[in-house]
């Protein structure tokens, strides 16, 4: 096992026998990482050399080598070449980084839909050397020998720390909902009519029955806590509507009525967004990296604090699910985080307890001209 840490960065741990590669995410500037192997108690420090703003940087496979030189010509880019072995596994978040991955059509069949949404979401273009197009699913354009699928993705991207993004959650009350009372109501009259129905019971042992009775029950209610009071939460669902692509982001916001450690699984592009740096230890905030590639954070959650996460999808728009609409004025996080110039806004409030607001921005997107 391995632990990976960085000052400003959020602590990776990874579960590994062989070589691997794994994302770390960084917070705040950082010139240095530790890499430190648990079992046999050894650290190395690494030095980290910043990839200047203009260069590019592009992952290939050995098959498509040629087509990547050809990728970005006649601007600095910086190349790494990647084995199809590298593509496998539950999530594609450790090439988030490259600007390009160029692949063949048989890479390209090592990632799924999930895969493809999460590479666009981060803005990575997906460049594929073949003959004809590589699906009919999804918007490929032709240009000179590749075929490309691109996003540029609008919102949050790089940044994990921005107090701003906790807007929604100003005004938000806690209080039970009506669901979980009704919950809490039924589980009462249960346990109630059970209690009567002993006392009535004509028999000795009524007093140790009833003691029975009272610790299934409690017993019950602690197994049960979470189903029958969940984590409140709060969803915000922004959705940019273009005729190529649809970006959907869902602002996740949760406040634990009580501490404890809690597990969300890296699932496509996601990320938590903190308010500082600091919130990083205070959370005991880590990456978790499975033998098998599964990603998740793990964190120790305070009592009536919240979180928030932002998870985002890049679809072709019959594969995404658009927002609904009745024109309620646009929220704080939508001005803060979305450039709504030229946009057609169309926005609304829910009465769903957790889906607290959509809105829908609309585009004219022009596609690239064939080469």
């Amino acid at each position: 096992m391995w632990e990976i840490t960085a000052p400003g960065s959020v602590p990776t741990d990874v579960i590994a026998n062989a070589t691997t590669i794994v994302p770390i995410l960084i917070a705040d500037r950082t010139s240095q990482i530790t890499v430190r192997e648990i079992n046999r108690n050894q650290q190395t420090t690494l030095s980290l050399k910043p990839i200047p703003a203009d260069e590019k940087l592009i992952a290939y496979t050995i098959a498509a080598r040629a087509a990547a030189n050809a990728l970005f010509a006649g601007q600095p880019k910086s190349s790494i070449e990647i084995t199809q072995a590298d593509l496998l596994g539950p999530s594609p978040i450790k090439w988030e980084c490259a600007d390009a991955l160029v692949l063949t059509l048989d890479d390209l069949s090592r990632l799924n839909d999930i895969a493809r949404s999460a590479l666009l979401s981060s803005g990575v273009t997906i460049a594929v050397q073949n003959d004809g197009v590589p699906d009919d699913r999804w918007p490929w354009v032709k240009q000179k020998d590749l075929w490309i699928l691109s996003q540029t993705p609008i919102g949050l991207k790089d940044d994990v720390v921005s107090s701003n993004a906790y807007s929604p959650t100003y005004s938000w009350s806690t209080a039970l909902s009506a669901d979980a009372k009704k919950r809490i109501g039924i589980a009462a009259i249960f346990f109630t009519l059970l209690c009567v129905l002993v006392l009535l019971w004509p028999s000795k042992r009524r007093p140790i029955v009833l003691l029975i009775v009272c610790a299934i029950s409690a017993g019950f209610i602690w197994l049960f806590r979470d189903a029958l009071v969940p984590v409140p939460t709060r969803i915000v669902r922004i959705t940019i509507d273009s005729p190529a692509l649809a970006q959907t982001d869902t602002w996740l916001y949760e406040r634990p009525m009580r501490s404890g450690v809690q597990t969300i699984p890296w699932d496509g592009w996601t990320r938590p967004i903190l308010t500082s740096t600091e919130q990083i230890q205070n959370l005991q905030l880590n990456l978790c990296v499975q033998r098998d590639g599964a990603t998740s954070f793990r964190f120790m959650a305070p009592d009536k604090q919240t979180l928030a996460l932002l998870h985002r999808d890049v679809k072709p728009p019959d594969m995404a699910s658009l927002a609904a609409i009745n024109n309620a004025p646009p929220s704080d996080l939508l001005k803060d985080f979305y450039p709504l110039e030229g946009m057609t806004i169309e926005s609304a409030t829910s009465n769903d307890s957790a889906l607290w607001y959509t809105a829908r921005l609309t585009r004219a997107t022009t596609q690239p001209s064939s080469n």
